[in-house]
């Protein structure tokens, strides 16, 4: 064959509806994501010619018609179909050695023609499949029917699924001249089968964790129709044709599968970045649909190959809506966007790459499953992102959660504290004076007055209880008149006679000033700034209260010389149930709601609350409300 000028014709028949039409075909590699057994081959076998040193000929055989140049899919070849690939060989001398035609494996069954004579076969239609499999072809070729000039060859493929011949759904022919002819097919292939396998758990990953199927509905067919596809192609490579056993169902199969990875790409991102679908998808979704029912109610094979058209040119104005929609949420300040589109913009390019090359407009390597693995790489950044900041969250949640057990805790032993010690000096009392053992009527006159007070105390804490609840759902409205600060200051002294007797606490304070104020909310606010003090402050110690107008704000300071808050403990000494862990010069007590309820009362009156200072010997705390407000307010 040296010195012989080679010529090919690509041409791919089909005959439909009484008419024959011509047309080539390519498969993009993005059925190699859904369909692992589809894959290019390594280096397509050579069709060349050899020397046949011992020549053993076949029987010849005359082409039937115009039959060679027909693909058909006959009733009594149920999943199977026949293909037929046709070339063109110029020779400027014939030679006259010995020679014989050889090509790779095809399946089923194949019959070779050469110049209208058939010069070998090798399998049968009914044959089994694997038999056939590997079998390299190898035909001699008989003296004679080689000439000079054109040469036809007709090759006669039978059941054209599996390794070898001709895979795929619909029937795909390349033919490539270079220093010979070449034959290049789909055939399975385990190269693609991680491809596969990565892709569906990836994406039952995504669908199942992240997919809300109410906002995500599109995806329920697309996606687990396609992923549960994918998944049986890469479990059963070689039978899944022959479980189908349907060609037309399994066609129908393997485009429902293609044509769903735009859809579900598309959706997957409006999802994970949080933005709106766009129109276009929505006609594409719709488009699709019908594209597959057309596929199950149509045996003609021009329908499935327009269809096939229309998922490839499609695939240009959906690829570049995905990254316009990247693209604006990455601009929009999506953080993990970012990642996304990186991801996009090696993806669309090596997509739109195959896509070009399946449609014979340029003849590159298909670079889309190694595109497709940079972009699951920038997922899985988004991915571990993600799972950092939901773990640190987690532990956030788990310390709050600790934090909020331990001062539910404490709350509860507070005020059963608190209401045990008021209740046990009523019930006390009311037994002495029942049974007679207060004889005296300053006895009974001193038990009287312990057992109102104890029933005041209980008042108190349920009422200062209800008040927390009532400012923290905004159901409290002040109510502002002339207070006189001086005597909420001796009514709180008066409540608060036994701790300041018990630590001997030495009391100073200048409150000769009237303030516009809700009443109920500053004799609270005053109660517990100075029960507050007085249970933290040094025993045998001092507390002081001092009141002022300045600048239109009304601004009451508490001061006493105790340990102080802790540094760590400043920011939440305002919260419900917040207890510092210092170790006092007497027991402390309380419900733990005191300073969580003056930070609500001076919120409701416009004001605020704040440490001015805490260090050993000196903690302020200083309340500041507004005076022009609350004479606005007034009623």
């Amino acid at each position: 064959m040296r010195g012989a000028q080679l010529a090919t014709e690509h041409n791919f028949f089909a005959r439909s509806g009484g008419r024959t039409i011509t047309w080539r075909v390519g498969l993009a590699l993005w059925a190699s994501l859904f369909l692992p057994a589809l894959a290019i081959a390594g280096d397509p076998d050579r069709v060349r010619f050899t020397r046949q040193d011992q020549a053993a000929y076949a029987d010849p055989g005359p082409i039937e018609g115009p039959e060679w140049e027909t693909v058909r899919l006959p009733h009594e070849f149920q999943g199977s179909g026949i293909a037929w690939y046709r070339l063109h060989v110029e020779l400027e001398h014939a030679p006259s050695e010995p020679m014989a035609l050889t090509f790779g494996a095809a399946n089923d069954a194949d019959s070779t023609f050469l110049n209208g004579q058939l010069i070998g076969s090798t399998g049968r239609p009914e044959s089994p499949y694997g038999r056939t499999y590997d079998h390299v072809r190898v035909y001699p070729i008989p003296p004679g029917l080689l000439g000079n000039g054109q040469n036809t060859i007709a090759i006669r493929v039978v059941n054209p699924y599996g390794r070898g011949g001709l895979v795929g759904p619909i029937h795909i022919v390349a033919l490539a001249d270079a220093d010979g002819v070449y034959l290049s097919r789909f055939r399975a292939d385990n190269v693609s089968y991680v491809f596969g396998t990565v892709f569906a758990a990836v994406g039952v990953y995504f669908l199942f964790l992240w997919g809300n199927f109410r906002a995500q509905k599109e995806n329920l067919f697309f996606g687990l129709f396609a992923l549960a596809m994918s998944g049986y192609r890469c479990a059963f490579p070689e039978t899944s044709y022959r479980f189908i056993g349907n060609m037309r169902l399994s066609q129908t199969l393997e485009y429902a599968v293609l044509f769903s990875f735009f859809p579900v790409s598309y959706n997957f991102l409006v999802h994970f970045l949080g933005v709106r679908k766009w129109l276009i998808i929505r006609l594409y979704e719709w488009a699709t649909l019908l594209a597959v029912v057309a596929l199950v109610l149509s045996p003609d094979p021009e329908v499935r190959l327009l269809l096939l058209r229309f998922w490839q040119y499609s695939a240009f104005p959906v690829a570049v809506s995905i990254l316009l929609l990247v693209g604006a949420s990455y601009r929009a300040g999506n953080r993990q966007a970012r990642y996304v589109f990186y991801g996009t913009l090696v993806m669309i390019p090596a997509s739109v790459n195959d896509v070009l090359g399946a449609m014979d407009f340029i003849d590159t390597p298909r670079l889309v499953s190694f595109a497709f693995l940079i972009f699951l790489a920038f997922l899985a950044i988004i991915l571990s992102e993600r799972y950092l900041a939901l773990y640190d969250e987690n532990r956030q949640r788990g310390r709050v959660l600790a934090e909020l057990d331990a001062r539910r805790t404490g709350f509860l032993t507070n005020i059963s504290h608190e209401l045990k010690t008021p209740l046990t000096a009523i019930m006390g009392y009311s037994e002495m004076l029942e049974d007679g053992s207060l004889s005296s009527s300053d006895e009974v006159a001193d038990a009287h007055a312990q057992m109102r007070a104890g029933a005041r105390r209980l008042r108190e804490v349920v009422d200062d209880t209800m008040l927390v609840r009532q400012l923290e759902e905004g159901a409290y409205r002040a109510r502002y008149d002339s207070v006189d600060l001086a005597s909420l200051v001796d009514r709180a002294l008066d409540e608060l006679a036994e701790i300041r007797l018990a630590n001997k606490i030495d009391f100073l304070a200048s409150p000769s000033v009237k303030l516009p104020a809700d009443a109920r909310l500053l004799e609270r606010l005053i109660y517990h700034l100075l029960r507050n003090a007085m249970q933290h402050g040094r025993r045998n110690g001092q507390v002081r209260l001092d009141a002022s107008i300045e600048g239109g704000l009304a601004i009451i300071s508490v001061e006493d010389d105790g340990e102080g808050f802790p540094p760590d403990f400043e920011s939440k000494a305002f919260e419900k149930f917040a207890r510092a862990d210092t170790t006092d010069t007497y027991e402390s007590s309380g419900t733990g709601i005191g300073l969580a309820l003056c930070r609500l009362a001076a919120g409701c009156m416009g004001g605020s609350i704040r440490i001015a200072s805490s260090e050993p010997g000196h903690t302020r705390l200083e309340l500041r409300i507004p005076f022009a407000r609350s004479e606005a307010g007034g009623s």
